[in-house]
């Protein structure tokens, strides 16, 4: 009988829920580490730790040829070229080695990483001041006699690219990391554990981005200009002001408040501090500027003054004071409060607003995110319950969430402020809510969108994830909450990451949320993001590890292969009680060359009465023994140790083919992935089974 062809499109995600029949083919019923895209289900992107220098994905090598080699050139030396000057790390023992190091015959080929300059032919080759041996001819980047060996010395370059990279200095998780203008800034406790450190990333590393000294000061006598040099009147020191934040009276008067230092010279002392001869403010006091230890660190980016160039972050932790900082000046934000130690932050019509325990919210003056004077326009009001995250839902509203309520804060100025209630049967997890074209968080019951919860309350039908409920179940059953969420703008994707290094990925650019979730190599515990100074979004992980990690980035998890897979729905073919063979299933994919998939066919809903469809009888280039994965869903378990697998051959393709021989009344295939360090993400676009009807069930 003729072979039927029937087409899928892969769309829709993870469905728990639905009734065996009524499941689209489309959806998964089983899933990890794929993630969904407008485009179908792709195996989800690399991460990689990150410092400010070049990422291990860029790393390339060198190859170097050498003879009459009299001492032995050992993988991790650093060598010198005497007559070009050229350096660089050997990575490998010497490849294609023949000779004796004794005997000064030796000869063969140095793998070699960090190349600075050109090495010349028939140079000495140095190792810690001693001639080894002569190079045989230049250097040559990113070349190797095979695939096989260039893929060899390539994971060797990144490994030791990777090594390099270190964690922000310290002890405990990375509390907080942030973006602006490109660069990128993590804060991490110290060694003792006594205050956090603000740390820069550089092409050289972690840099410690120096404080200054916050001195408090009254009796303004004349307004202090920042930028200026100030003198002390007793001790003759100077300092540079970096910011004046005055917080009560007159200049002239009785003006008070505190500046932000940065003591060019002398040691500065509580005095009086002169321009020139004439007296300026008198401190009260100056010590070093620290950050408190502990919390976890939220913040937001804007540009509260006139001036084009004073955007800023506004940084909160829930341990310390908030702050300030325009990548130049750290300035600890005094608001009044008996225990400053905000939450929240979030900024409204040109106002900070600053979230504290007990659901006190403080709104600073208008312009002026460093003054909190009820005279110029700060204000306060109460939330009445412990707020859990905040959103900005426009310039003039804005969303608190606690546990179980929701209130929406507007208003423009002191005057026309106020804080609705939504709903008091509703909230959010702790940093769960995103805005990504609406409102989302997560609650008790899932993910809802607040213009579910305006129209349903905390009801079932109000949330989003009806059809991955019992995912959300099995978490919370498991002990597992949610720690973090973030957005990734340029895949559509909401974000959610438990405490049991494990995610969902949700895709918001279709018409209903679509999720898949995915399992990391490490414990997230803050997140931020900007946009990098090449164009691209920085998505950025401060981890329980302490080490920074680029998200989307590279194609390993930190350089571990990264295995995926994905479960179709039992289809019964356009008939529930006709058995049918299979006889293909084509996959059309966007993949790379090296692309090493598996595909493997379960019938009858998996009630073991067919075997797994054997093993293509074919040699599969670059196939190791299968993969192994326990695959859970859709009525039972499976230890796949046996797969089909096709080779992606080249990007130009569009289609490749698994020959399945097999029958019964409904058939799921599991597709899966076990990827090498080096190997690009693919997309599953749609599938095409080919079959033929054989009886009917009666």
């Amino acid at each position: 009988m003729a072979q039927e062809p029937s087409t899928y499109a892969f769309a829709g995600g993870l469905d728990l829920v639905s009734a065996a029949l009524a499941v689209p083919p489309s959806r998964v019923i089983a899933g990890m580490n794929y993630e969904p895209l407008a485009e179908g289900y792709g195996r989800v992107d690399g991460y990689e730790r990150f410092d400010g220098r070049g990422a291990p994905s860029e790393a390339s090598f060198w190859l170097l040829p050498f003879d009459n080699g009299t001492i032995a050139i050992n993988s991790g030396a650093d060598i010198l070229g005497v007559t070009s000057g050229a350096t660089a790390r050997v990575i490998l023992e010497p490849v294609d080695f023949t000779g004796s190091w004794a005997h000064g015959s030796a000869a063969g080929t140095l793998v070699l990483a960090n190349v600075v300059g050109t090495f010349e032919d028939n140079e000495e080759i140095e190792v810690g001041g001693t001639s080894r041996a002569l190079a045989a001819g230049p250097s040559t980047e990113d070349s190797a006699p095979t695939e096989a060996a260039r893929q060899t010395y390539l994971k060797a370059a990144q490994s030791y690219r990777r090594s390099l990279i270190q964690k922000p200095p310290g002890s405990g998780p990375t509390r907080g990391v942030f973006g602006l203008a490109g660069t990128i800034y993590a804060i991490r406790d110290n060694v003792g554990g006594d205050a956090a450190v603000l740390w820069k990333a550089t092409s050289y590393g972690w840099a410690q981005v120096p404080l200054g000294w916050i001195a408090p000061f009254t009796t303004g006598l004349l307004e202090v200009i920042e930028g200026e040099e100030l003198t002390g009147g007793t001790s003759g020191a100077t300092a540079t002001v970096n910011r004046v934040v005055r917080n009560s009276g007159d200049w002239g008067t009785d003006a008070a408040g505190y500046l932000m230092l940065e003591v060019t010279s002398g040691t500065m002392t509580a005095e009086v501090l002169k321009r020139g001869t004439d007296s300026v403010v008198t401190l009260t006091g100056i010590e070093a500027t620290a950050i408190a230890p502990g919390g976890k660190y939220r913040t937001i980016g804007h540009n509260f003054y006139g001036s084009a160039d004073r955007y800023a972050i506004y940084g909160v932790s829930g341990a310390g004071q908030g702050f300030e900082f325009d990548g130049t000046v750290y300035t600890p934000i005094s608001t009044g409060m008996p225990d400053d130690r905000p939450t929240r932050v979030f900024e409204i019509a040109n106002h900070l607003g600053l979230v504290y325990p007990g659901g006190s919210v403080q709104i600073s003056s208008i312009g002026e995110p460093l003054i909190w004077d009820v005279v110029t326009d700060a204000s306060e009001l109460g939330f009445g319950t412990e707020v859990t995250d905040v959103i900005q839902a426009a310039e003039t509203a804005v969303v608190l969430f606690g546990q179980q309520k929701i209130g929406i804060f507007t208003g423009t100025d002191s005057d026309t402020f106020k804080l609705e209630e939504l709903t008091e049967e509703a909230g959010a997890e702790p940093d769960t809510a995103q805005r990504i074209g609406q409102t989302v968080y997560i609650d008790r019951r899932g993910m809802r969108s607040l213009a579910a919860t305006q129209a349903f309350g905390n009801f079932k039908t109000g949330t989003l994830s009806l059809l991955v409920e019992p995912y959300f179940k099995s978490k919370r059953k498991s002990g597992a909450v949610p720690v973090l969420s973030y957005v990734s703008r340029t895949k559509g994707q909401y974000r959610l990451i438990w405490s049991d290094r494990t995610g969902m990925a949700v895709y918001m650019g279709g018409k209903n949320p679509e999720f898949i979730p995915f399992s990391l190599g490490m414990q997230p515990y803050c997140a931020g993001a900007c946009e990098m100074n090449d164009g691209t979004e920085g998505i950025f992980i401060g981890a329980d590890d302490g080490f920074v990690y680029r998200i989307d980035s590279g194609t390993s998890q930190d350089g571990v292969g990264i295995k995926g897979f994905i479960m179709t729905p039992f289809n019964s073919l356009g008939s529930p009680r006709r058995e049918d063979r299979i006889h293909s299933m084509i996959v059309e994919m966007q993949a790379p060359p090296t692309a090493r998939i598996g595909v493997t066919a379960q019938f009858n809903y998996g009630d073991g009465s067919q075997p797994i469809a054997g093993k293509r009888d074919f040699t599969v280039q670059g196939a190791g023994d299968g993969i192994d994965f326990i695959v859970a869903g859709g009525g039972g378990d499976w230890d796949i140790a046996l797969w089909d697998e096709f080779y992606w051959s080249s990007p130009v393709e569009s289609q490749a083919i698994a020959d399945i021989d097999g029958a019964g009344l409904n058939v799921s295939f599991i597709i899966a992935a076990d990827s090498d360090e080096l190997e690009e993400a693919h997309i599953l676009q749609a599938y095409t089974v080919y079959h033929s009807p054989r009886k009917m069930q009666r």
